[in-house]
């Protein structure tokens, strides 16, 4: 049954969930994932590169936010427009989580003190709800999309997931 927390999500969760054709993981979790329009943006650059990417306007669980990056935010030049957006995004929705895996960006929410999920958490979660039988197989594919992970994070995943 999905939750009804208002969820954010960054590119790299949707185009990696993408990748491994779990993107409705998304859906089944969560009842609408929110996804700034810079968001879209940076999908449609990976597009014009050849990459795969998913069709998010054609999702009805999903809602395209136009949103202004938050004044102070603005000084985290390392961060990429979606990064900066889905922050914003947050700050101004109280008791929101962002689906986040850059750990620049992290820091930043964090700083926020907003709540924050990433690409493994998603498919901790969705095991843990008996979405998928193992997760595993599943990081091992996003490692090879390009996914970044160390090896200790992917222990320390498997760990938690009991494999």
């Amino acid at each position: 049954m999905p939750q009804d927390d208002f969820v954010i999500s960054n590119t790299s969760p949707l185009f990696y969930l993408h990748q491994i054709e779990q993107i409705n993981l998304l859906r089944d979790l969560y009842s609408r994932v929110h996804v700034p329009q810079g968001v879209l943006t940076e999908l449609r650059s990976g597009e014009k590169l050849g990459l795969k990417i998913p069709r998010l306007e054609a999702m009805d669980w999903v809602s395209i936010e136009q949103i202004s990056i938050a004044q102070h935010l603005r000084r985290y030049t390392e961060l990429g427009q979606g990064e900066l957006e889905a922050i914003s995004l947050g700050l101004n929705s109280p008791l929101s989580r962002i689906i986040l895996d850059d750990r620049a960006a992290r820091d930043v929410a964090k700083e926020n003190n907003l709540e924050i999920i990433g690409t493994i958490g998603i498919l901790l979660a969705a095991k843990q709800k008996g979405l998928v039988t193992a997760i595993s197989p599943l990081l091992a594919t996003i490692r090879n999309k390009g996914f970044r992970m160390s090896e200790s994070m992917l222990r320390d995943a498997l760990r938690r997931a009991g494999e």
